[in-house]
């Protein structure tokens, strides 16, 4: 994976969505619904690390 860029990032402002932080320096949060079973579930959250 390339770290470097050369895209600028807008600065925004952080908001609240609910209570969670989004925007601004706010780490980027995710949110997913699974049927999985519990054996099941590490499988199916490293989907979304990778």
């Amino acid at each position: 994976m390339d770290t470097t860029s050369s895209i600028k990032q807008k600065n925004t402002r952080q908001i609240l969505v609910g209570d969670v932080p989004v925007g601004g320096n706010a780490p980027i949060t995710v949110q997913s619904m699974t049927t999985t079973k519990p054996l099941m579930w590490m499988r199916h959250c490293s989907r979304f690390i990778h």
